[in-house]
């Protein structure tokens, strides 16, 4: 398909030859762009490419804002999607999965989005490029830079979890903190792209209208699934996954792929749950009121970047925003290690935890189907985990010491 970027404010079409590209903001009046596709009138070849997927997201670059630039790719996409039986049982539903994207090459969903954007990147012959980040996308821009054999500098805010700093610098990223929360971080790098002239890979529509557009390839291979649940359960942070997972969907009916669409549900923690509270209330998406507070550090933005267009999709779809806990994210995140024998970072077991609240509640039914989307790998937090997971019993090298505390974990399961 050929596309055209507009100005989500003024409407003009934005040239990608300009001088202002380096700031992916309109030449005229600032305002931020979005991808706009020109579908043909035979759509035959773009249902055949959906109902046919390969190995990674590229399969799919008809669909992308992306001419005939060469891949900037690792494999990425093309995630596991299983049958959760014994969790199925346990919330009451009659079919629940997961779709894994923990299993992408730097352990997050970020990879889909920062593939197509490093692809944009290289082809505009950027010199570098910046973002602001809670880790995950710092890790994975820092990634796919060395792909590129761009540079990165990467802001984290001071609460960033460790490993997901060890994992840029190890990317070979200039990694800096800042005093503050995501939102600090990204305004920071938004300034200081504007001084040296880098692209920034913050992952929002209003500072980089590519890398969004790499997350409707999940919606892409979840239509494609022989059973489409009815229910679609994202964590929910920036908005961006929940919007273009639900844009992949539509597309998909579009073309005929699918003949229904899911509900999609957005899951928050309750330390920033700005969505959940625009949505309850029935208002315009607005900043958090207070300083982020949640082991989901993944998802608390303060100020969610593409809320609109999230709760555009949730209301569409006849889905809904749900908040849980730390304790009830703590809880799901045992949960699936223990039952499911998935790791997966906290962010992402709050949709597990959200799936148990929404059933109790009566929003989704015994006779209902879901799909968690695990939208990053918990190793990245096993040295943030805490409590019962560092009471390991130290022995004597003796047999009989061995076979007194096995007998010990014995009695503790009866």
């Amino acid at each position: 398909m050929k596309y055209k970027l507009i100005c989500t404010l003024c409407g003009d079409a934005f040239d990608e030859s300009a001088p202002c590209i380096s700031t992916l903001r309109c030449c005229k009046c600032g305002g931020p762009l979005q991808p706009v596709f020109e579908w043909p009138a035979n759509k035959d070849k773009l249902a055949n490419i959906l109902n046919h997927p390969s190995d990674d997201i590229w399969a799919y670059r008809e669909f992308f804002p992306v001419k005939d630039e060469k891949p900037i790719s690792m494999g990425e996409g093309h995630t596991p999607f299983f049958c959760c039986d014994k969790t199925a049982a346990a919330v009451d539903i009659q079919k629940l999965y997961i779709k894994n994207e923990g299993v992408n090459p730097s352990g997050t969903y970020k990879d889909r989005g920062i593939s197509v954007a490093m692809t944009c990147a290289r082809a505009l012959n950027a010199r570098a490029v910046i973002l602001g980040s809670a880790g995950n996308a710092g890790a994975s821009a820092a990634a796919y830079a060395a792909r590129a054999g761009l540079r990165c500098y990467l802001f984290l805010p001071e609460g960033a979890l460790p490993t997901r700093e060890t994992m840029a610098k190890l990317y070979g990223a200039n990694v800096i903190r800042v005093k503050g929360t995501i939102d600090d971080a990204i305004r920071i790098s938004v300034a200081v792209q504007r001084e040296f002239g880098f692209i920034n890979m913050s992952t929002a529509r209003e500072f980089n209208p590519y890398c969004v557009e790499g997350y409707k390839s999940i919606g892409y291979e979840l239509a494609v699934q022989p059973d489409l649940p009815d229910h679609i359960i994202v964590p929910a942070g920036g908005g961006s996954l929940l919007a273009k997972i639900w844009e992949g969907l539509c597309d998909a009916k579009r073309l005929g792929v699918i003949g229904k669409l899911p509900k999609m549900t957005g899951i928050q923690a309750s330390g920033c749950a700005p969505l959940v509270k625009a949505y309850k209330e029935q208002s315009a998406v607005r900043k958090w009121h207070q300083k982020p507070d949640t082991i989901a550090f993944a998802i608390a933005d303060e100020w969610p970047h593409d809320g609109e267009l999230a709760l555009k999709a949730v209301r569409a779809s006849g889905g809904t925003l749900e908040e849980v806990d730390d304790q009830e994210i703590l809880n799901a995140q045992k949960w699936l290690c223990s039952q499911e024998a998935l790791f997966a970072e906290a962010a992402s077991a709050a949709t597990l935890a959200g799936l148990f609240k929404l059933r109790k509640a009566g929003f989704i039914k015994r006779d209902d189907s879901a799909a968690l989307i695990i939208s990053g790998t918990g190793i990245k937090d096993i040295y943030e985990m805490g409590g019962d997971c560092r009471n390991v019993p130290v022995i004597q090298n003796d047999f009989n010491a061995a076979v007194d505390t096995i007998n010990t974990f014995e009695r503790s399961r009866s």
